[in-house]
C-alpha cells in the first residue's frame, strides 16, 4: 500500500475507533505494560526483546482482540511508523505476536523510540475496530 493509502487508513482507523486514554510509560529496553480493552475482551502487551506486539483474546463474545500501534521519533515528531493493525482471530483464550508490518516489510523500532499501543475488540468479518485503551512505552 503507498502511503497516502495508508495514511488513510489509519485515518479510517483512527475514525472508527473509541479511545480511552489512561495509559503509563516505559523506555528503551523495557517492556510496556498490560492494557486491557474497555469491554475486557483483549488484552495487549509491548515485549522490546524483539519489538514484538502480544494480543490476547480473553473473552467468548464473539469478537476478536485487536492490537494497534505506531512509533515515533523521540525528537522529531514527523519520523513515525503506524504498524498494520494486528487481529486475533483465534478466540478466546488465544494469543498472537507479531512484530510491526509498515510498507510492506517488518519493522524493529531503533532504542528510544516512542511505541504507543492499544488494545481493542473488532469485528473481524469487516474488519471494524470497536473500544480501546491506549498505553505508552518505549521500544
Amino acid at each position: 500500500m503507498n502511503r497516502a493509502g495508508r495514511l488513510l487508513a489509519a485515518a479510517a482507523m483512527a475514525a472508527s475507533a473509541t479511545l480511552v486514554f489512561g495509559g503509563s510509560a516505559a523506555y528503551a529496553g523495557t517492556d510496556g505494560p498490560q492494557v486491557e480493552s474497555p469491554d475486557k475482551g483483549a488484552s495487549v502487551w509491548f515485549e522490546q526483546r524483539g519489538d514484538k506486539l502480544h494480543i490476547f483474546d480473553q473473552l467468548e463474545d464473539g469478537r476478536a482482540a485487536v492490537g494497534l500501534w505506531k512509533a515515533q521519533h523521540p525528537k522529531d515528531p514527523n519520523m513515525r511508523v503506524l504498524c498494520d493493525p494486528v487481529w486475533n482471530t483465534k478466540g478466546q483464550g488465544y494469543q498472537v505476536d507479531a512484530k510491526c508490518h509498515y510498507d510492506g516489510k517488518y519493522r524493529e523500532f531503533p532504542e528510544g523510540w516512542r511505541v504507543e499501543y492499544y488494545s481493542c475488540t473488532g469485528n473481524a468479518a469487516d474488519r471494524t475496530i470497536g473500544t480501546c485503551t491506549m498505553s505508552n512505552a518505549k521500544s
